[in-house]
């Protein structure tokens, strides 16, 4: 065809395709990808809720960790990754830990790195009068804590880098010793702390976290980051924004509700299809936390769904003898043999797979796989809360929107067998029976799995 001189050719079908699809891998090629694994840990600082006085013993200690390299040095930290706080921080070569560090960041050595002044711009966490450097404290449930300083040097994330503020540790109180048995180096903590009413005063840590401060020098494009676990507690995390390729059906957001850390709002639990009978009111604030091990709920939640597990279905081999699920490991798989558990998160029902709430792990002593119930007791009297770990996150692809104060949560491919519940998403629970101490009879539900594909539509 002959076009007028005077207007532009239309840009061929094929080539438009073409353009759309470099775009879209240009995309993909501007995020960090890193991969993360689960592993055992004593007393892992994640585990801030199973070392505290007033929480029932935990048989899960667990925790995912990420590589992380500072400076010109190649040695690799593997951080715990932790939504439930904000610093992202390595042991000191001189720390006051009671053990040997066995990756230690050398500050006297280090080429890259230097401590920051407490009356540097930077440092914007409170501190005591006559201070010379930048130095934190940051709490933890339980007593746990750790104290440090703040320096800046060059991270380095998957090949990217970028010149931002870690923490150094100095001191470790009530944490063990998760640092020192060769597994986990440090934490990687990714709370927000970017936002309009951060303020010193009050006590809150208002430096930007690892992602953001990425952001900011233009190392990824954006603070958002996402996690993908499988049933083993390994995947990957992508760092910069969403990796479709990374879960399967489409992603469904839950608002935030606090400024710092993930809250979202959960408003009912079943047992399969059989409503333990508690409300948002039981659940209280609802924190989505990559650093702690277990599903923790409050003691009527958690007593609620234990009566109805042992009503229902306390023919399962460890669920109602004197060695059961809920005071230790068992030798036994039962995931086959259990429910799952619905959560309602704001409007949209969430199942877990017995393959998520029960971990199995390696048993030393009787040189054996075990299997610990990743759901726990959280007694904290008149201030309900509830924690979504490790428990309730397996199986998942997790997107943290920092920007948009929001959380996405989608499906990953299942590597469970096939015969077994798997990690979909409820539409629709019929015939559920609602009761506080649970009920002898199991109804039918309906379930529909989301869709196991993505379609790239052109044109």
């Amino acid at each position: 065809a002959v076009y007028p001189t005077n207007q532009p050719s239309p840009i061929p079908l094929e080539m438009m395709k073409a353009f759309v699809l470099l775009s879209l891998v240009c995309l993909c090629s501007a995020l960090i990808r890193l991969p993360i694994k689960q592993v055992e840990t004593s007393h892992a600082i994640n585990n801030r809720y199973d070392r505290a006085t007033n929480v029932t013993s935990s048989s899960s200690n667990s925790s995912i960790v990420v590589p992380v390299t500072v400076g010109r040095s190649s040695t690799k930290y593997n951080l715990v990754i932790d939504t439930g706080s904000q610093i992202t921080a390595l042991q000191a070569d001189k720390c006051d830990c009671s053990y040997p560090v066995t990756h230690p960041f050398n500050t006297s050595n280090s080429a890259s790195a230097s401590a920051i002044s407490c009356s540097n711009s930077t440092c914007q966490v409170a501190q005591v009068g006559g201070c010379t450097t930048c130095d934190f404290t940051q709490l933890y449930y339980g007593g746990q804590s750790i104290k440090g300083t703040y320096y800046n040097g060059i991270v380095n994330l998957g090949g990217s880098s970028a010149s931002i503020p870690f923490g150094v540790i100095t001191t470790m109180t009530g944490i063990g010793n998760s640092f020192g048995d060769n597994r986990t180096d440090g934490i990687m903590g990714l709370g927000r702390a970017s936002y309009a009413k951060c303020n010193i005063s009050t006590g809150d840590i208002c430096i930007p976290n690892l992602i953001e401060s990425f952001a900011n020098a233009g190392s990824i494009p954006a603070p958002v980051f996402g996690i993908q676990l499988d049933y083993d507690g390994n995947g990957q995390m992508v760092i910069g924004g969403d990796d479709p390729s990374l879960y399967v059906g489409s992603l469904r957001y839950f608002p935030m509700y606090s400024n710092d850390l993930y809250y979202t709002s959960a408003n009912s639990l079943h047992v399969g299809n059989i409503d333990v009978g508690v409300t948002n009111k039981n659940f209280g604030n609802t924190l989505w936390d990559t650093g702690s091990s277990n599903i923790a709920l409050p003691s009527t939640v958690y007593g609620y769904t234990k009566q109805v597990i042992q009503k229902n279905y306390g023919y399962i081999p460890y669920i109602n003898t004197t060695t059961n699920i809920f005071g230790g490991c068992v030798p036994t798989d039962i995931r086959p043999q259990l429910p799952p558990l619905v959560f309602t998160i704001e409007d949209k029902q969430v199942l877990i797979s017995p393959y998520a709430y029960i971990y199995a792990k390696y048993d030393a002593v009787r040189d054996s796989t075990t299997y610990c119930l990743a759901i726990q007791q959280l007694v904290n009297p008149g201030y309900p809360t509830t924690i979504l770990g490790l428990g309730f996150l397996r199986g998942k692809y997790i997107l943290h929107d920092i920007p948009n104060k929001r959380v996405g949560l989608a499906e990953i491919n299942s590597n469970i067998p096939s015969s077994s519940s798997t990690g979909t998403i409820y539409t629709t629970i019929t015939s559920s029976t609602t009761s506080s101490a649970g009920t002898t009879k199991v109804n039918t539900m309906v379930v529909v799995a989301m869709a196991a594909s993505m379609i790239l539509a052109f044109l």
